[in-house]
Protein backbone atom coordinates (compact mmCIF):
# COMPACT_ATOMS: atom_id res chain seq x y z
CA UNK A 1 0.00 0.00 0.00
CA UNK A 2 1.51 3.72 -0.83
CA UNK A 3 0.54 6.61 0.76
CA UNK A 4 1.15 10.51 -0.77
CA UNK A 5 1.56 13.28 1.02
CA UNK A 6 3.45 16.82 0.83
CA UNK A 7 7.40 16.47 1.04
CA UNK A 8 7.84 19.35 3.02
CA UNK A 9 5.81 17.08 6.00
CA UNK A 10 8.40 14.59 5.84
CA UNK A 11 11.15 16.63 5.95
CA UNK A 12 9.76 18.91 8.91
CA UNK A 13 10.30 15.79 10.85
CA UNK A 14 13.54 14.33 10.14
CA UNK A 15 16.95 16.07 8.23
CA UNK A 16 17.23 11.90 7.29
CA UNK A 17 15.26 11.04 4.42
CA UNK A 18 16.10 7.58 4.15
CA UNK A 19 15.65 6.92 7.79
CA UNK A 20 12.61 8.20 8.37
CA UNK A 21 10.31 5.74 8.76
CA UNK A 22 12.03 4.11 11.63
CA UNK A 23 9.74 5.59 13.89
CA UNK A 24 6.79 7.12 11.83
CA UNK A 25 2.91 5.63 12.89
CA UNK A 26 0.34 6.58 10.41
CA UNK A 27 -2.53 6.63 12.13
CA UNK A 28 -6.07 7.32 9.56
CA UNK A 29 -8.88 8.73 10.62
CA UNK A 30 -7.13 10.32 13.48
CA UNK A 31 -8.74 12.78 16.40
CA UNK A 32 -6.90 14.13 19.21
CA UNK A 33 -9.55 13.44 21.65
CA UNK A 34 -10.06 9.51 20.28
CA UNK A 35 -8.49 5.90 21.45
CA UNK A 36 -6.19 4.79 18.09
CA UNK A 37 -7.91 1.33 17.04
CA UNK A 38 -4.62 -0.96 16.31
CA UNK A 39 -6.61 -1.80 12.47
CA UNK A 40 -6.16 2.14 11.89
CA UNK A 41 -2.30 2.69 12.65
CA UNK A 42 0.61 1.43 10.57
CA UNK A 43 3.72 2.52 9.82
CA UNK A 44 6.32 3.66 7.01
CA UNK A 45 8.63 0.70 5.24
CA UNK A 46 10.30 2.84 2.86
CA UNK A 47 10.21 6.66 1.67
CA UNK A 48 9.83 5.44 -2.53
CA UNK A 49 10.17 8.74 -4.33
CA UNK A 50 10.71 12.57 -2.14
CA UNK A 51 11.00 16.20 -3.42
CA UNK A 52 10.73 19.00 -1.31
CA UNK A 53 11.73 22.62 -3.10
CA UNK A 54 9.82 25.33 -5.33
CA UNK A 55 9.22 23.12 -7.78
CA UNK A 56 7.81 20.15 -5.98
CA UNK A 57 6.52 19.30 -2.52
CA UNK A 58 5.39 15.41 -2.41
CA UNK A 59 6.59 12.11 -0.94
CA UNK A 60 5.36 8.64 -1.75
CA UNK A 61 6.03 6.18 0.75
CA UNK A 62 5.14 2.64 1.30
CA UNK A 63 3.44 1.76 4.28
CA UNK A 64 4.06 -1.63 6.42
CA UNK A 65 2.12 -3.40 7.39
CA UNK A 66 -0.33 -2.44 4.60
CA UNK A 67 -3.71 -1.05 4.73
CA UNK A 68 -6.58 -2.22 2.45
CA UNK A 69 -9.21 -0.21 1.82
CA UNK A 70 -8.46 3.12 4.04
CA UNK A 71 -8.75 5.93 2.55
CA UNK A 72 -8.10 4.54 -1.06
CA UNK A 73 -8.87 6.82 -3.92
CA UNK A 74 -8.42 6.87 -7.89
CA UNK A 75 -5.40 8.85 -9.10
CA UNK A 76 -5.73 10.99 -12.28
CA UNK A 77 -1.78 11.01 -13.43
CA UNK A 78 -3.54 12.60 -16.65
CA UNK A 79 -5.21 16.08 -15.39
CA UNK A 80 -4.33 19.16 -15.64
CA UNK A 81 -5.27 22.50 -14.16
CA UNK A 82 -7.50 24.32 -15.58
CA UNK A 83 -9.10 27.87 -14.79
CA UNK A 84 -12.49 27.27 -12.96
CA UNK A 85 -11.94 23.65 -12.24
CA UNK A 86 -14.06 22.23 -9.71
CA UNK A 87 -12.12 20.69 -6.68
CA UNK A 88 -12.63 19.57 -3.37
CA UNK A 89 -10.25 18.95 -0.22
CA UNK A 90 -10.82 16.80 2.65
CA UNK A 91 -8.06 17.43 6.12
CA UNK A 92 -7.64 16.56 9.52
CA UNK A 93 -5.53 19.76 10.24
CA UNK A 94 -3.69 19.08 13.72
CA UNK A 95 -5.88 16.43 14.74
CA UNK A 96 -8.90 18.45 14.91
CA UNK A 97 -12.63 17.48 13.13
CA UNK A 98 -12.49 16.05 9.41
CA UNK A 99 -12.95 19.61 7.53
CA UNK A 100 -14.31 19.27 3.84
CA UNK A 101 -13.99 22.58 1.56
CA UNK A 102 -14.75 23.11 -2.02
CA UNK A 103 -13.14 25.66 -4.40
CA UNK A 104 -11.88 26.39 -8.26
CA UNK A 105 -8.49 27.35 -9.33
CA UNK A 106 -7.67 30.83 -9.12
CA UNK A 107 -5.36 32.57 -11.57
CA UNK A 108 -7.71 35.44 -12.18
CA UNK A 109 -5.88 37.56 -8.96
CA UNK A 110 -2.01 38.29 -10.83
CA UNK A 111 -0.05 37.30 -7.88
CA UNK A 112 -1.85 34.17 -8.13
CA UNK A 113 -1.33 33.07 -11.67
CA UNK A 114 0.43 29.76 -10.41
CA UNK A 115 4.02 28.77 -9.79
CA UNK A 116 6.52 28.56 -12.60
CA UNK A 117 8.86 26.29 -13.52
CA UNK A 118 11.91 27.91 -15.83
CA UNK A 119 9.86 30.61 -16.47
CA UNK A 120 6.44 29.09 -17.88
CA UNK A 121 3.21 28.31 -15.66
CA UNK A 122 3.69 24.93 -13.79
CA UNK A 123 1.74 22.09 -15.48
CA UNK A 124 1.32 20.25 -12.37
CA UNK A 125 1.07 23.22 -9.20
CA UNK A 126 -1.85 25.45 -8.91
CA UNK A 127 -3.66 27.85 -6.25
CA UNK A 128 -7.27 27.15 -5.83
CA UNK A 129 -9.87 28.99 -3.47
CA UNK A 130 -10.81 26.42 -0.86
CA UNK A 131 -10.17 27.11 2.95
CA UNK A 132 -7.26 25.29 4.35
CA UNK A 133 -5.29 26.31 7.26
CA UNK A 134 -1.62 25.57 8.23
CA UNK A 135 -2.08 21.72 8.88
CA UNK A 136 -3.96 20.62 6.25
CA UNK A 137 0.10 20.20 4.21
CA UNK A 138 -0.70 16.84 2.65
CA UNK A 139 -4.45 16.45 2.35
CA UNK A 140 -6.19 15.37 -1.02
CA UNK A 141 -7.41 17.64 -3.84
CA UNK A 142 -10.10 15.50 -5.70
CA UNK A 143 -11.77 16.58 -8.86
CA UNK A 144 -15.77 17.26 -8.05
CA UNK A 145 -16.28 16.22 -11.81
CA UNK A 146 -14.57 12.80 -11.63
CA UNK A 147 -14.08 12.11 -8.26
CA UNK A 148 -10.32 11.42 -8.63
CA UNK A 149 -7.51 12.23 -6.64
CA UNK A 150 -5.88 15.34 -8.54
CA UNK A 151 -3.40 16.21 -6.29
CA UNK A 152 -2.57 17.15 -2.61
CA UNK A 153 -1.98 20.34 -0.88
CA UNK A 154 0.92 21.93 -0.07
CA UNK A 155 1.38 25.36 1.12
CA UNK A 156 -1.09 28.60 1.12
CA UNK A 157 -0.72 32.33 -0.34
CA UNK A 158 -2.67 35.20 0.54
CA UNK A 159 -5.03 36.17 -1.89
CA UNK A 160 -4.07 39.55 -3.69
CA UNK A 161 -3.69 42.21 -0.67
CA UNK A 162 -6.88 41.73 1.04
CA UNK A 163 -6.83 41.82 4.59
CA UNK A 164 -9.76 40.83 6.94
CA UNK A 165 -10.16 41.78 10.83
CA UNK A 166 -10.30 38.98 13.02
CA UNK A 167 -11.33 40.46 16.65
CA UNK A 168 -10.24 43.62 15.87
CA UNK A 169 -6.98 42.60 14.26
CA UNK A 170 -5.62 42.59 10.55
CA UNK A 171 -5.04 39.02 9.34
CA UNK A 172 -4.46 37.76 5.40
CA UNK A 173 -6.77 36.21 4.00
CA UNK A 174 -5.40 33.01 2.92
CA UNK A 175 -6.95 30.54 0.19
Amino acid sequence: TLAITAGHCLKAHSDDIEGYCENLDIVFGFHKDRKIPAEKKTGCSKVLKWGSDENEDFAVIRLDPPMSGEMAASVDFGWTPTDGAQLANIGHSKGLPMVGTRGTIDRDDPARQGPTVNGKASPISFYHTMDTVGGHSGSPIFSTETGKLIGWNTTGKPRGDELVKVDGKSCWKWV
